[in-house]
């Protein structure tokens, strides 16, 4: 039945099978495959322990983020506090000015006063030349004592003493009721600060503000030259009162002085309570040394209380000094701006000298803090509701 070539068929078909099984790429996908797994696996295992790493850098970089975010500050809610913010931007210090410089602005500053002075009278002249000279000797003893801690009592010695003169040397008779009460007026004024300026240096023993003129002499005597500039320009109203004769403010105080009045003693009553206030909070801290901000009693209605009072009171006395409705209607250009210049000056020194520096060192020591900014956020910086 089965010839030769057919008995050996079986053996082919062995031999078949086994050529089969090798050609097959199954066993060679299977070997394959196991690397491509093995490779995920790895990868796998890579990304098991990037997974466990990722959750602390995203921990790290969101704290950065979060840090970086409360160290910008405030962004500014009214004029007023876009202005100070410019003048911390546009600060000069040791730090940005040559000694040069500053000299020139010292020079600058006196000559531009004396000039102003000469075109108006002999009493604005001695007035310039006091107050720049009041305030180069403090300098002088500022060197000889290697301290500024005295500046705020030199300088409102020297209001006392300007006062005193320009009151005294009042020309045509005794002086009217106007003149002395307005006078008075400031002299309680320029008392209950230097009392409080005193008491509170000898006590707290420093200020940052008089502490950073020690490091160049010459950033030194560029502020206080500019106190004496001050202390010329923010009492030009009264300057003026002094100059004109006691016949011709001797009128009736009517509604004009009342309103005057009213302010000054507002004025008076709130910068008085607000040092207070800031006062009592400081003393629990070591000069410089406190951790947070007062933000209770005035301080929760500005930012500088204090400042919003010596403000008022000096447009009020600007106003008594008018002397009354109908002489307001008689003004001179040029006496209505020596009128107000007086509360305007006041305002814009203040705005770019102390209040700025206090602004800049609470931004830099509170300005991460959430709580500090919603603090800038609801309450202005000078005059609630501006």
């Amino acid at each position: 039945m089965f010839g030769p070539n057919e008995m050996f068929s079986p053996t082919k078909k062995r031999r078949s099978k086994r050529t089969k099984t090798p050609k097959r790429a199954t066993p060679k996908k299977k070997l394959k495959t196991p690397v491509k797994k093995k490779t995920p696996s790895k990868s796998r295992g890579k990304s098991k322990s990037a997974k466990k790493r990722t959750p602390k850098q995203k921990r790290s970089s969101s704290k950065k983020n979060a840090t970086a975010k409360h160290a910008v500050p405030t962004v500014a809610s009214s004029w007023l506090d876009r202005l100070q913010r410019s003048a911390q931007q546009s600060e000069i210090d040791h730090t940005n000015t040559s000694t040069e410089k500053f000299l020139l602005y010292c020079i600058g500053q006196a000559v531009f006063i004396q000039l102003v002075a000469s075109q108006i009278s002999p009493r604005f002249t001695a007035m310039a030349v006091w107050a720049t000279g009041s305030h180069w000797c403090g300098y002088i003893l500022s060197l000889l004592l290697g301290t500024n801690k005295h500046y705020d009592i030199t300088e409102d010695i020297s209001i006392l003493t300007m006062l005193w003169w320009s009151y005294s040397s009042i020309e045509g008779g005794e002086p009217s009721v106007r003149q002395k009460t307005v006078y008075i007026c400031a002299t309680i004024w320029c008392l209950r600060l230097v009392a409080f300026v005193g008491y509170r240096i000898f006590v707290r023993g420093s200020d940052f503000r008089f502490d950073k003129l020690m490091a160049d002499r010459a950033y030194s005597f560029f502020a206080w030259t500019s106190g004496g500039t001050w202390c010329f320009i923010n009492f030009f109203a009264l300057w003026r009162l002094a100059d004109l004769s006691p016949e011709y403010t001797r009128t009736r105080l009517d509604a004009l002085d009342l309103i005057g009045f009213f302010l000054f003693l507002c004025g008076f009553v709130i910068e008085t309570v607000a040092d207070l206030q800031k006062y009592s909070f400081n003393s629990k801290f070591a000069a410089g040394k406190n951790n947070n901000w007062i933000s209770y009693g005035l301080w929760g209605w500005s930012r500088h209380p204090n400042y919003c009072g010596e403000i008022i009171l000096w447009l009020g006395l600007s106003l008594v000094s008018i002397g009354g409705m109908d002489k307001l209607k008689d003004i001179s250009v040029g006496g209505a701006l020596m009128i107000t210049i007086t509360p305007l000056w006041s305002l814009v020194f203040l705005l770019f000298t102390s209040l700025m520096l206090l602004e800049k060192r609470a931004d830099k020591k509170w300005g991460h803090l959430k709580r500090y900014q919603e603090y800038k956020k609801n309450v202005p910086v000078l005059f609630p509701g501006l």
